[in-house]
C-alpha cells in the first residue's frame, strides 16, 4: 500500500478505502450488464500494486476527498469513511498519456465544505459536489491541456485564489 499522503492526516484505513474502491467498480461494471459476482469487502484481497499513492483532505463529517492514481487511471473519489461508501467518482487522466506523481496533486475544499476539487500540476481537473449535483471534470489528455479557469469553478473556491496570490 502506498505510504504517500500530502494532505492532513486523514482518519480513515486506506485498506478499507481500496476494498470499497474495488467494490465500487466492480458493481459499475455489473450495472452494465457484466456477469461478475460481487464478493463481500472483507473477501477481496489487497495487493502491493493495488495502488500507487493517492492524496486526500479531510471534509465534512467523515467524508474525504481522495485522489487515487491505481492501475492505470488517476480517480478522483469523495468517500464517507463511516459508512465505507463511495459517495461519487469521477477518472480524471489515464496513465498512457500522462505521467503524473503524488507531488502533483492537491485536493481541496469548497469554503462551506460542500464541494471538493482535485487539481493537477496547479490546474483544477475536477469537482465533485456533496449535496449539490456537482460532477465535473476536464480530463487531462496531456500536460499542457488547460484544466478549469477561475471564473467556471463553482462557488466556494476564492481562498484557492488567494492562496495563489499570496
Amino acid at each position: 500500500m502506498p505510504d504517500i499522503q500530502r494532505e492532513a492526516e486523514s482518519d480513515f484505513s486506506y485498506e478499507d478505502f481500496v476494498r470499497t474502491r474495488m467494490l465500487y467498480w466492480m458493481a459499475a461494471a455489473k450495472a452494465c450488464g457484466s456477469n461478475i459476482n460481487l464478493p463481500t469487502a472483507r473477501e477481496l484481497e489487497l495487493t502491493q500494486e493495488s495502488s500507487n499513492f493517492y492524496v486526500s483532505a479531510p471534509g465534512p463529517g467523515n467524508v474525504h476527498g481522495i485522489l487515487e492514481d491505481a492501475a492505470e487511471t488517476g480517480s478522483f473519489y469523495l468517500y464517507d469513511s463511516t459508512l465505507n461508501k463511495i459517495l461519487k467518482a469521477i477518472p480524471v487522466y489515464n496513465r498512457e498519456m500522462v505521467s503524473v506523481e503524488a507531488e502533483d496533486i492537491d485536493v481541496a475544499w469548497s469554503s462551506d465544505g460542500q464541494i471538493c476539487c482535485v487539481a493537477v500540476w496547479a490546474q483544477i481537473r475536477a469537482f465533485l459536489g456533496l449535496e449539490e449535483d456537482i460532477q465535473i471534470r476536464k480530463p487531462i489528455i496531456d500536460r499542457i491541456t488547460d484544466g478549469f479557469y477561475a471564473n467556471e469553478w463553482p462557488h466556494g473556491f476564492s481562498h484557492l485564489l488567494a492562496k495563489e496570490e499570496g
